[in-house]
């Protein structure tokens, strides 16, 4: 079986939410921490968990999480410069990455393997989870889509590398809302996520 990473983007601002989305609480868990917990049920390994500017929240909260700590040091550049340094730090062995955000805390590990399966069954060089004809996350990408993420335009972000060639994109129908659910703002997050 070929080694798939999860790479788990925390790195994000947070501007809309007024508060480090990674430290908010669902199901009585943090949503990293279930982030975390959904990429190893999943079966991902190894695990990158990408930070900004709440990375010392994240460390006094989950002590546990340290090892799989990495700083974007420049986070306002975008999602997809925190997806880089997270690849940047997978070791070389790795045959794709899986990436989760930590603003959809409610993905499903069976999503996940769905991914996988995919990626096995079909070498697909990425694979894209749908549901109600929306496509959503995680993403897999494969290491030879890797070196386009590392080239490609901040500005464009990893949109632009599932875009330009939908050859090698197979899409994912799954039962998961989950990967639809995006919580930006204190509205959604009080609509969408069970707290506790």
């Amino acid at each position: 079986m070929n080694q798939v990473a999860g790479v788990i983007l925390a790195g994000g601002q947070s501007s809309r939410m007024g508060t480090p989305k990674a430290m908010l609480a669902v199901g009585g868990e943090t949503f990293l921490s279930r982030v975390v917990r959904t990429a190893r049920a999943g079966g991902l390994a190894p695990l990158v968990v990408v930070t900004g500017p709440a990375h010392p929240e994240i460390v006094a909260r989950h002590p546990e999480l340290l090892p799989l700590l990495v700083r974007n040091p420049h986070p306002e550049e975008g999602q997809l410069s925190s997806l880089r340094v997270g690849l940047a730090a997978l070791p070389t062995g790795v045959d794709a990455a899986v990436v989760l955000l930590v603003d959809h805390p409610l993905v499903q590990a069976e999503t996940v393997r769905i991914l996988l399966r995919a990626r096995s069954a079909q070498g697909a060089a990425i694979v894209v989870p749908v549901h109600a004809g929306r496509r959503g996350h995680p993403v897999l990408f494969a290491r030879e889509v890797f070196a386009e993420l590392a080239a490609c335009p901040l500005e464009a972000g990893a949109r632009a590398v599932v875009g330009a060639d939908p050859a090698r994109v197979v899409e994912m129908a799954v039962e998961d809302p989950g990967i639809l659910t995006d919580v930006d703002t204190p509205a959604e997050y009080a609509r969408m996520v069970p707290h506790g």
